[in-house]
Protein backbone atom coordinates (compact mmCIF):
# COMPACT_ATOMS: atom_id res chain seq x y z
CA UNK A 1 0.00 0.00 0.00
CA UNK A 2 1.29 3.32 -1.14
CA UNK A 3 2.32 6.20 1.30
CA UNK A 4 -0.39 8.92 1.43
CA UNK A 5 -0.91 11.75 3.94
CA UNK A 6 -4.54 11.67 3.74
CA UNK A 7 -4.01 7.77 4.89
CA UNK A 8 -1.92 7.90 7.39
CA UNK A 9 -3.75 10.65 9.64
CA UNK A 10 -6.63 8.72 8.62
CA UNK A 11 -4.86 5.94 10.70
CA UNK A 12 -4.02 8.10 13.61
CA UNK A 13 -7.31 9.20 13.68
CA UNK A 14 -9.03 5.78 13.80
CA UNK A 15 -7.34 5.58 16.88
CA UNK A 16 -8.30 8.12 18.00
CA UNK A 17 -11.99 6.93 16.64
CA UNK A 18 -12.07 4.19 18.35
CA UNK A 19 -11.06 6.05 22.13
CA UNK A 20 -13.91 8.51 21.54
CA UNK A 21 -16.82 5.98 20.09
CA UNK A 22 -17.50 2.45 20.59
CA UNK A 23 -14.36 1.63 23.21
CA UNK A 24 -14.34 5.08 25.04
CA UNK A 25 -14.98 3.98 28.44
CA UNK A 26 -11.87 1.35 28.23
CA UNK A 27 -9.07 4.03 26.88
CA UNK A 28 -10.20 7.87 27.52
CA UNK A 29 -7.92 7.41 29.87
CA UNK A 30 -5.03 6.45 27.69
CA UNK A 31 -4.81 10.10 26.23
CA UNK A 32 -3.44 12.17 29.10
CA UNK A 33 -1.43 11.99 32.24
CA UNK A 34 -3.04 14.43 34.82
CA UNK A 35 0.51 15.72 36.83
CA UNK A 36 -0.54 18.06 38.71
CA UNK A 37 1.22 21.46 39.02
CA UNK A 38 1.00 21.98 42.53
CA UNK A 39 2.46 18.67 43.46
CA UNK A 40 3.53 16.78 40.10
CA UNK A 41 3.64 12.94 40.78
CA UNK A 42 4.24 10.51 37.53
CA UNK A 43 2.96 7.89 39.90
CA UNK A 44 0.06 8.76 41.21
CA UNK A 45 -1.14 9.93 37.77
CA UNK A 46 -0.05 6.80 35.84
CA UNK A 47 -2.10 4.96 38.44
CA UNK A 48 0.65 3.15 40.13
CA UNK A 49 1.85 2.13 36.31
CA UNK A 50 -0.41 -1.40 35.82
CA UNK A 51 1.91 -3.90 34.60
CA UNK A 52 0.61 -5.84 31.40
CA UNK A 53 0.08 -9.45 31.82
CA UNK A 54 2.86 -11.68 29.68
CA UNK A 55 1.13 -12.00 26.03
CA UNK A 56 -1.71 -9.35 26.34
CA UNK A 57 -1.97 -6.77 23.49
CA UNK A 58 -1.29 -2.88 24.93
CA UNK A 59 -5.25 -2.85 23.64
CA UNK A 60 -6.29 -5.08 25.65
CA UNK A 61 -4.67 -3.38 29.09
CA UNK A 62 -6.43 -1.58 31.87
CA UNK A 63 -8.65 1.21 31.53
CA UNK A 64 -6.63 3.10 34.58
CA UNK A 65 -3.54 3.89 32.39
CA UNK A 66 -1.73 7.08 31.32
CA UNK A 67 -0.80 8.24 27.81
CA UNK A 68 3.39 7.62 29.45
CA UNK A 69 2.79 3.85 29.91
CA UNK A 70 0.58 3.72 26.69
CA UNK A 71 3.57 4.83 24.63
CA UNK A 72 5.87 2.51 26.41
CA UNK A 73 3.29 -0.21 26.16
CA UNK A 74 2.52 0.30 22.11
CA UNK A 75 6.01 1.06 21.11
CA UNK A 76 6.93 -2.28 22.82
CA UNK A 77 4.38 -4.11 21.19
CA UNK A 78 5.35 -2.71 17.52
CA UNK A 79 8.66 -3.69 17.87
CA UNK A 80 8.16 -7.00 18.92
CA UNK A 81 8.96 -9.48 16.10
CA UNK A 82 5.96 -12.08 17.13
CA UNK A 83 3.38 -9.23 17.16
CA UNK A 84 0.66 -10.09 14.43
CA UNK A 85 0.38 -7.54 11.72
CA UNK A 86 -3.27 -6.20 12.52
CA UNK A 87 -1.81 -5.70 16.31
CA UNK A 88 1.13 -3.97 14.66
CA UNK A 89 -1.03 -1.45 12.48
CA UNK A 90 -3.20 -0.70 15.52
CA UNK A 91 -0.04 -0.27 18.17
CA UNK A 92 1.34 2.18 15.08
CA UNK A 93 -1.96 3.93 15.08
CA UNK A 94 -2.13 4.71 18.44
CA UNK A 95 1.19 5.56 18.71
CA UNK A 96 0.77 7.89 16.18
CA UNK A 97 -2.05 9.43 17.96
CA UNK A 98 -0.62 9.59 21.37
CA UNK A 99 2.27 11.05 20.93
CA UNK A 100 0.28 13.99 19.30
CA UNK A 101 -1.80 14.09 22.32
CA UNK A 102 1.25 14.05 24.96
CA UNK A 103 2.45 16.95 23.16
CA UNK A 104 -0.85 19.13 23.83
CA UNK A 105 0.27 20.55 27.28
CA UNK A 106 -3.46 19.91 28.67
CA UNK A 107 -2.93 16.16 28.26
CA UNK A 108 0.03 16.52 30.45
CA UNK A 109 -0.38 18.73 33.15
CA UNK A 110 -3.50 19.77 35.55
CA UNK A 111 -4.19 22.70 37.55
CA UNK A 112 -7.14 21.05 38.98
CA UNK A 113 -9.34 21.85 36.36
CA UNK A 114 -9.42 18.45 34.41
CA UNK A 115 -7.04 19.49 31.82
CA UNK A 116 -8.14 22.77 31.11
CA UNK A 117 -12.05 21.61 30.92
CA UNK A 118 -12.76 23.81 33.81
CA UNK A 119 -11.44 26.46 32.80
CA UNK A 120 -14.07 29.04 30.95
CA UNK A 121 -11.94 31.14 28.42
CA UNK A 122 -12.80 33.45 25.43
CA UNK A 123 -11.40 35.89 22.43
CA UNK A 124 -13.12 38.98 20.67
CA UNK A 125 -15.18 36.90 17.92
CA UNK A 126 -15.14 33.50 19.60
CA UNK A 127 -17.71 32.19 21.88
CA UNK A 128 -16.61 31.36 25.54
CA UNK A 129 -15.51 28.00 25.82
CA UNK A 130 -13.56 25.15 27.94
CA UNK A 131 -9.90 26.45 27.68
CA UNK A 132 -9.19 22.33 26.61
CA UNK A 133 -11.88 23.78 23.57
CA UNK A 134 -9.64 26.59 22.58
CA UNK A 135 -6.53 24.51 22.66
CA UNK A 136 -7.61 21.87 20.71
CA UNK A 137 -10.45 23.71 17.96
CA UNK A 138 -10.36 27.38 17.62
CA UNK A 139 -5.97 27.16 16.23
CA UNK A 140 -7.27 24.77 13.43
CA UNK A 141 -10.23 26.88 12.37
CA UNK A 142 -8.93 30.08 12.05
CA UNK A 143 -6.66 31.02 9.33
CA UNK A 144 -3.25 30.94 8.88
CA UNK A 145 -1.37 33.51 9.27
CA UNK A 146 0.79 35.55 6.54
CA UNK A 147 3.64 33.27 5.21
CA UNK A 148 6.83 35.36 6.57
CA UNK A 149 10.24 35.88 4.40
CA UNK A 150 11.87 34.54 7.14
CA UNK A 151 14.12 30.91 6.63
CA UNK A 152 14.72 28.70 9.27
CA UNK A 153 17.81 26.84 8.89
CA UNK A 154 17.57 23.10 7.45
CA UNK A 155 18.12 20.26 9.97
CA UNK A 156 21.06 18.01 8.79
CA UNK A 157 21.89 14.72 9.56
CA UNK A 158 25.05 15.65 11.19
CA UNK A 159 22.26 17.83 13.65
CA UNK A 160 21.56 13.83 14.62
CA UNK A 161 17.91 15.11 14.02
CA UNK A 162 14.99 14.66 12.40
CA UNK A 163 12.58 17.72 10.70
CA UNK A 164 8.64 16.93 12.40
CA UNK A 165 7.81 15.93 8.45
CA UNK A 166 10.43 13.73 8.28
CA UNK A 167 9.44 11.56 11.29
CA UNK A 168 5.36 11.65 9.87
CA UNK A 169 6.38 9.96 6.64
CA UNK A 170 8.54 7.89 8.57
CA UNK A 171 5.50 6.60 10.08
CA UNK A 172 3.10 6.48 7.64
CA UNK A 173 5.17 4.44 5.53
CA UNK A 174 5.73 1.59 8.28
CA UNK A 175 1.87 1.92 8.70
CA UNK A 176 1.53 1.33 5.59
CA UNK A 177 3.83 -1.04 4.58
CA UNK A 178 1.68 -3.26 7.97
CA UNK A 179 -1.03 -2.89 5.54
Amino acid sequence: MKYSRRRCTRGAAEAGDCCSARRYQQTRQWHYVDLELSSPNLDRACFAHPALPPGTPATAGPAEDCVVDKIDQFEAQLSNPHTSTDERRLALQFLLHLVGDVHQPLHASDDADEGGNLKRVSARGLHAASLHHYWDTEPVLMPPPAPSRRRLPAATPADGALRRRDCFKMACMNLAALS
